[in-house]
Order: C-alpha cells, then sequence, then structure tokens
C-alpha cells in the first residue's frame, strides 16, 4: 500500500508525528477522532433534522437550553449553548421573527434580557430532540449500554477540564515580546 492509499487519519498521524518527539500521536488521535466525529455528527443532524424543520442546529441548540430551563438570561444561553454571545443574538432575532421564543426584560434587573420559548417553540425542540434522538441512537447502535456509559464519563472529564493556555506557551521562531 502506497502513501496515497493510507487512509486520512493514518497519514495526519504520520505527518503530525514528524514535527518532532515532543508530538505525542495518542493525544492527536483522541482529539483528532473527536473533532471528527462531532463534525460528522453535527453536520448530519443539521442536514438531516434540524434544516428540514426550518432551523439551524444554533437554532436548536439555542431552543434546548431554553427548554431545559424554561426560561433563561440572554447571556446564559451563550455559556449553555456554546454559541457566542453574537450568534445567540442573531439566532434569537430569527427564532422569534418565526413565533419560537420571546424575549422580555428581567423584572428583578431591566439590564437584563430573559429568553422563552412559545408554545410553537416548545413544540419545535421536542418534535426535533425526538428526530435527533432517533438519529443518536442508529449511530450508536454498535455501542453498549457499557460503551455508551464509559464513552459519557470520559467525554464529561473532558468537558470538566481546564483546557491549557496555549497563548502561554512560545511558539518557536516567533517573538511574542
Amino acid at each position: 500500500m502506497s502513501e496515497a492509499d493510507l487512509p486520512f487519519h493514518a497519514r495526519a498521524r504520520a505527518a503530525v508525528s514528524e514535527l518532532g518527539d515532543d508530538i505525542d500521536p495518542s493525544a492527536f488521535d483522541v482529539s483528532f477522532s473527536l473533532f471528527r466525529a462531532s463534525t460528522r455528527l453535527i453536520h448530519h443532524l443539521e442536514a438531516e433534522v434540524h434544516r428540514p424543520l426550518g432551523h439551524s442546529i444554533a437554532g436548536f441548540r439555542v431552543m434546548f437550553v431554553v427548554w431545559v430551563h424554561d426560561e433563561l438570561e440572554q447571556r446564559r444561553i451563550a455559556t449553555l449553548s456554546g454559541v457566542t454571545r453574537a450568534a445567540v443574538s442573531s439566532t434569537l432575532t430569527t427564532l422569534e421573527r418565526d413565533g419560537l421564543c420571546e424575549r422580555h426584560r428581567a423584572a428583578d434587573d431591566r439590564r437584563q434580557i430573559v429568553v422563552r420559548l412559545t408554545d410553537s417553540g416548545r413544540q419545535r425542540v421536542e418534535e426535533a430532540y425526538r428526530r435527533q434522538n432517533e438519529v443518536e441512537v442508529a449511530w450508536l447502535g454498535e455501542f453498549t449500554a457499557a460503551d455508551r456509559t464509559e464513552t459519557t464519563a470520559r467525554l464529561v472529564r473532558l468537558l470538566t477540564a481546564s483546557l491549557p493556555d496555549a497563548a502561554a506557551k512560545p511558539v518557536a521562531g516567533h517573538d511574542h515580546g
């Protein structure tokens, strides 16, 4: 088998390994696989579930976190949904236009904007999640219950771990002063 025939992951692993002995190929394997798997799932959900229902995956994420909390401050939506504040604002404008959510000022702090779903919004997120769960079940069909539990536990460990500050490390050949 020639190098051109190697699967992309193996080629990428070989390329990063050539960067030097300070590269940890097993860390690459995990992060690269996680990135590719999440990207693949997100793209599939967007195309097969969310766009056909008339909203984006970002719209679903925003509606989902509001649905879980009944109503939520706009700034918390960004944190919980993993969507930037600017994207949340834009997404809420679209959802509000479509009659799926409402924004109002918080009673205890008029500076805060609180978001709640309309009845149509709640129905939409419930229908969307039912369809999304069908995809999740099919995608994870090869996983046993134990596999799912173990994978979830490991991913939660990653989600609760602090990310290293890459900006604090100097990059060879670049002057940060």
